[in-house]
């Protein structure tokens, strides 16, 4: 049994892949939005957030004979624990990695949340984060509530989450993309951004798009470098997982 580490469009890639290769597999995801995404694939989806104890012990009880991990770039912790219960489980591990984007005009990389947030104060108006949810709490912290707008998608637990760190309609926008040129221009015009803060999500993550409207609208793009995370086997493509799955994997 495949487990995939989901609750992402790759995911879904890799999960169209692995039923044309008939491969029997499960899917771990952490939100609705995961489950949503892969659920034509397959009935079978864990829902929660597991753990490197937790992610053994299923791996045991549910006889897992290899890991491809789809996950979002910035879950980190979650490849973390997936490597290390793999290498513990003495089981393969696959990285499907989405490309990260060549150097774009007029974008300040950062390393963390605090850099971005430092910049973005020395600007007036409101501050446009395309972070996701996760992290609002970083950004709460320390920006004015009232120059936050965010863009997230309209799921129920993400608002509630939000909502819990006195975030109101006032600063969100629930939408779910993609999000063309165009579109990322019309939704930073009428926020009245005067910066946009996101995250080196790659060209899955509609990164050129929104580098490109900033660059229209003569406003600074603050992008978060992705975490660096040392893979033992990566690849870039879908296509790619069948090609690996046949040559190296024979279970």
């Amino acid at each position: 049994m495949i487990l995939l580490l989901g609750g992402t469009s790759d995911a879904e890639k890799i999960a169209h892949q692995l039923t044309k290769l008939e491969k029997p597999f499960i899917v771990s995801v952490a939100t609705d939005y995961g489950v949503s995404v892969t659920k034509k694939y397959t009935d079978s989806v864990y829902q929660g957030r597991m753990d490197q104890e937790q992610m053994i012990k299923f791996i045991k009880e549910r006889k897992i004979t290899l890991i491809i991990d789809g996950t979002h770039p910035f879950a980190n912790l979650v490849s973390e624990n997936a490597i290390a219960a793999s290498a513990i489980s003495s089981i393969p591990y696959l990285r499907y990695e989405r490309d990260t984007c060549q150097e774009m005009s007029g974008v300040t990389h950062v390393a963390t949340s605090q850099e971005a947030c430092e910049l973005a104060l020395k600007t007036t108006g409101k501050i446009y984060l395309t972070v996701g949810s996760k992290t609002m709490a970083e950004y709460v912290a320390q920006l004015p509530l009232e120059r936050i707008k965010t863009r997230v998608l309209p799921v129920v637990s993400v608002i509630k989450e939000l909502s819990a760190l006195g975030l109101n309609s006032d600063h969100i926008e629930a939408l779910r993309g993609p999000f063309s040129t165009e579109l990322n221009v019309a939704l930073l015009k009428n926020a009245e951004a005067s910066v946009l803060i996101t995250k080196e999500s790659g060209t899955t993550g509609g990164i050129l798009e929104k580098s490109e409207a900033c660059r229209q609208l003569g406003i600074p793009c603050i992008m978060i470098q992705r975490p660096k995370v040392d893979y033992p086997h990566v690849i870039h493509d879908p296509e790619d997982v069948s090609d690996w799955l046949v040559k190296e994997w024979h279970k």
